[in-house]
């Protein structure tokens, strides 16, 4: 990421344009801006906005990119309002071009139409219309073949092989939430790909509808996680202040049956799914905090280190403090 800011100037870069170009040439304006899983730059041609999402081969191969792309198309042939993927001028999804970064993969979605809303903006009907959305994209996901993305197995292997053996109570929790799954699995309860992060900032809202994006971290899991993802902010996620009964779940849960079924069995799973998703985002902080302090690093990053460790401490106390196996 510093490496990448580091050839940013006034939020251009040339980098960016070099990534650009097979879809755009090099017309159009450019704009670098946030970067987490993914860099995002935004470009400007002819009046329309699109969103540029590019990463080096060592965070991110083209499989993984076309595997989410294919996802993603798949959805919006059944209706789904997603912001769609734009093939480049070689009628590809995904173009992979070396710079003097590296080798880096790029791929290019529309902009999603609306406007964004916090979760203090939504009313009832809000809430009731996002499950709903939820709900019919899973509906659709059910029939997609899920090769090239993760599973939930895959996702806690990797928790367990990069959080520190001395984190002994994340590792506690990892191994409840695995025989806890395990058992939920076996009981004949299927996986497909969900969205894994349908959170309000990757919403937009129009006329009482909502179009989703950024499934870059779509996965194989099962519908009633995403719940558990997508409103871990109403609860600060923190699995013991995870309340079934809130009015803004109830009404988010109501609108979801009304185009699909979701059990109560599976809802008392909600706690096991947030803890997991906290082992994973703890995993994936500590292998980026890993490499220590970058030697003459700039003042933002320091700032970004400092609000990373507070997560990972947060997660870890929460681990000490409650186990699932209280909670199920």
């Amino acid at each position: 990421m510093k490496a990448w800011f580091d050839h940013v100037h006034d939020r251009r870069s040339q980098i960016a344009n070099t990534l650009a170009a097979p879809w755009f040439g090099r017309e159009a304006e450019v704009w670098c801006g946030r970067a987490s899983s993914n860099i995002i730059c935004q470009v400007m041609v002819e009046g329309s906005t699109y969103f540029l999402r590019c990463n080096h081969e060592s965070e991110r191969t083209a499989a993984d990119y076309m595997a989410e792309m294919a996802f993603v198309e798949y959805l919006a042939d059944r209706n789904v309002s997603v912001a769609r993927p734009v093939r480049s001028r070689h009628d590809a999804i995904v173009e992979s071009m070396e710079t003097e970064l590296g080798l880096f993969h790029a791929v290019v979605v529309e902009e999603a139409a609306g406007e964004e809303r916090d979760l203090d903006q939504l009313t009832s009907t809000d809430y009731g219309t996002w499950g709903a959305t939820m709900a019919e994209l899973h509906a659709a996901a059910a029939g997609h073949e899920r090769g090239g993305r993760p599973d939930w197995r895959k996702h806690l292997r990797f928790a367990q092989e990069t959080i520190p053996v001395a984190e002994t109570a994340a590792h506690g929790e990892l191994k409840a939430a695995c025989q806890i799954l395990e058992h939920y699995e076996a009981g004949g309860k299927g996986t497909s790909l969900i969205h894994f992060d349908m959170e309000a900032d990757n919403l937009r809202w129009r006329d009482g509808r909502i179009q989703v994006f950024d499934f870059d971290d779509c996965a194989a899991y099962w519908p009633a996680a995403d719940v558990a993802f997508a409103l871990r902010d109403l609860f600060q996620d923190d699995v013991s202040l995870l309340d079934r009964e809130d009015a803004r779940f109830r009404a988010f849960v109501v609108g979801y049956r009304s185009r699909r079924r979701l059990e109560e069995e599976d809802l008392r799973l909600l706690p096991v799914f947030v803890r997991a998703h906290n082992l994973v985002w703890f995993a994936r902080l500590q292998r980026s905090l890993s490499g220590g302090p970058i030697p003459g690093e700039q003042q933002w990053t320091t700032e970004l280190r400092s609000r990373m460790v507070e997560t990972m401490d947060r997660y870890r106390q929460g681990f000490k403090r409650l186990s699932i196996r209280e909670l199920v």
